[in-house]
């Protein structure tokens, strides 16, 4: 049984605690009380820590994606204009019928 236990007990039964062990007590207490904050706190700060360097990894990872397919969209944008250039018919073609598809879709309301 440690000290503050003993002293809960003796107040329970009536015994008037020591002032200087009650004293003694607080001190004990207050310095745990202390630690465990400045543990919480060092747990917190590495927790923030350990996030806050996942979401910059997460980021980063992220624009290189976005710059990858930028890069990839620009190039099929290059091929298609190339190949409408070189032969715009089956471009037409597929407006033609893209245009008769809606013109349909919407004259069926």
């Amino acid at each position: 049984m440690n000290q503050f236990d003993r002293a809960i007990r003796d107040i329970s039964h009536g015994k008037t605690p020591n002032r200087r062990q009650l004293e003694k007590q607080i001190a004990t207490l207050q310095r745990d009380l202390e630690k465990v904050s400045r543990d919480f706190t060092r747990t917190g700060e590495h927790r923030i820590d350990e996030w806050s360097t996942e979401a910059a990894e997460f980021a980063d990872e992220l624009h290189q994606q976005i710059n990858a397919m930028g890069r990839e969209l620009s190039r099929y944008a290059d091929k298609t204009g190339r190949a409408i250039k070189k032969d715009p018919v089956p471009v037409l073609v597929g407006a033609g019928v893209f245009a008769l598809i809606v013109a349909i879709l919407l004259g069926r309301r």
